[in-house]
């Protein structure tokens, strides 16, 4: 790995030159030689005898691993509504991780408190079982108090690790319901 390969790389991802495979195989080259996954900076290790770059064999290693764990899983970017138009059905389970409310982080608009509103609106009536993670909020834990939740505190960034811990809560929401909304339907 060199700091020019990586830069030679990151320039050739942005063309249309490559194909799927050629294009999956160089960014996994960027993000595993990077610090941080960030595909533009090098990694570096001081230590002679440890490494900042992963391996051939650990990487293929990683790859076969990684393709035997997401076998038949679809990975979508798309508006929540359309994914819930095409994939609902009692036999399937999603992972759903929504904007956080009002967020102030630069990479994504975080919703606003209708938009919180309609999702959960819409995640409620699925057939496909679920989990859903958001911010650990007032409106967060309302909407969701019928359900099974965990609040959780989660490291903030790739490069807190060296620095100051920062954390922000979190709500892992799961499709079954809570202990209290079951004993409701059994005394109902």
């Amino acid at each position: 790995a060199s700091r020019r390969v990586l830069q030679d790389l990151n320039e050739l991802l942005k063309t249309n030159a490559l194909t799927d495979i050629q294009r999956a195989a160089y960014f996994l080259h960027c993000n595993k030689t990077s610090f941080g996954g960030g595909g533009t900076s090098m990694a570096v290790a001081r230590d002679p005898g440890s490494s900042a770059v992963i391996g051939k064999e650990r990487l293929i290693a990683n790859l076969q691993a990684f393709a035997k764990r997401l076998n038949r899983v679809v990975v979508e970017n798309l508006d929540y509504r359309r994914i819930f138009k095409l994939y609902d059905h009692p036999g399937n389970f999603m992972f759903l991780d929504p904007p956080y409310l009002d967020a102030k982080v630069k990479n994504y608009r975080g919703w606003s408190e209708i938009e919180m509103h309609q999702f959960a609106a819409e995640v409620k009536n699925l057939k496909s079982r679920w989990i859903v993670t958001v911010d650990d909020s007032p409106l967060n834990r309302s909407l969701w108090k019928d359900y099974h939740f965990i609040a959780v505190a989660t490291q903030n960034g790739a490069v807190n690790r060296a620095q100051v811990k920062k954390t922000f809560g979190e709500l892992i929401v799961y499709s079954n319901p809570s202990p209290q909304k079951i004993q409701q339907q059994k005394a109902a």
